[in-house]
């Protein structure tokens, strides 16, 4: 497995992202039950949060607190536009 290392600058974005970890797993029904839930609450307890293109569970509540500018990413979304992700954490 390799290593690597990106350089997180602040920028004027909407959805502002930081630090990374990336941990792959061979997605099972156990993992995505039980193993993914505990991965996502001590990211949330140590004040981080996770990736949204990279993720493939995460759940509305945690979207909206994890990144609380979404309604300006929604006002600017073309509303014929829809992604499985967007569906999925949208109210």
């Amino acid at each position: 497995m390799g290593r690597q290392r990106l350089e997180h600058r602040p920028a004027d974005q909407v959805l502002q992202l930081g630090t990374s970890l990336a941990l792959d797993f061979s997605q099972t029904r156990e993992l995505a039950e039980t193993l993914f839930p505990r991965l996502d609450a001590i990211v949330r307890e140590a004040g981080g949060r996770l990736y949204p293109a990279k993720d493939a569970h995460m759940t509305g509540s945690d979207f909206r607190q994890a990144y609380p500018a979404w309604e300006q990413l929604e006002a600017l979304r073309d509303p014929s536009l829809m992604s499985r992700f967007w569906k999925r954490v949208m109210p």
